[in-house]
């Protein structure tokens, strides 16, 4: 296995909404949005915020559809050899300090999940500028050869998920413009 410390900055905001609230009423009343606020937030027990590792991964390798890999899909070739760890929750820094806070998004969304498509006003927790995800990526070079090409590719489709495909809520792959990062280290461990 080889590993990278790598790190990402955001160039956009980042939403979170955690999948605890789903089959939860949304709030009523203006003293409810705070908690529902709350519920939507990966929080950890040290108070900062956190994301969930799995979407770092997942963005990776949408980012890798887009490019190839000798003849063949970059997604294929990658999905069953790359890591993100810690293998749950990124914590989410700003200047090196853990992010505790966040505001408030209120805006018009159509909610999918009814019968028929409605519009509603949703609240979503924001992080705003700046904020930065560390984490290890690791990769299994007993299938994929890491060399300065190589390295090269997994740092350049790292860049393409965070213009094309973002992190979280309303991220670019969902026609959204918020969640989008750029690597700011990539360095082999």
């Amino acid at each position: 296995m080889v590993k990278f410390k790598t790190v990402i900055e955001g160039v956009s905001d980042l939403l979170q909404s955690n999948c605890q609230v789903m089959g939860n009423t949304p709030p009523k009343s203006p003293e409810q949005i705070p908690a529902w606020l709350e519920m939507q937030v990966y929080r950890g027990e040290d108070g900062g915020l956190y994301h969930p590792s799995a979407a770092i991964r997942n963005s990776f390798l949408e980012g890798a559809k887009l490019l190839k890999i000798g003849k063949k899909n970059a997604k294929t070739v990658l999905m069953g050899i790359v890591s993100v760890y810690p293998e749950m929750y990124t914590p989410i820094t700003r200047d090196g300090k853990p992010v505790e806070g966040y505001e408030k998004l209120t805006t018009s969304a159509v909610n999918k999940n009814m019968s028929s498509s409605v519009r509603i006003i949703t609240h979503r927790p924001k992080i705003t500028l700046p904020w930065e995800m560390e984490f290890i990526f690791e990769v299994n070079n007993d299938y994929f050869d890491i060399n300065d090409t190589s390295i090269k590719q997994l740092k350049d489709i790292f860049n393409q998920a965070g213009a094309m495909v973002g992190i979280g809520c309303w991220r670019p792959q969902k026609s959204g413009l918020f969640g989008r990062f750029k690597v700011k280290e990539f360095t082999q461990i």
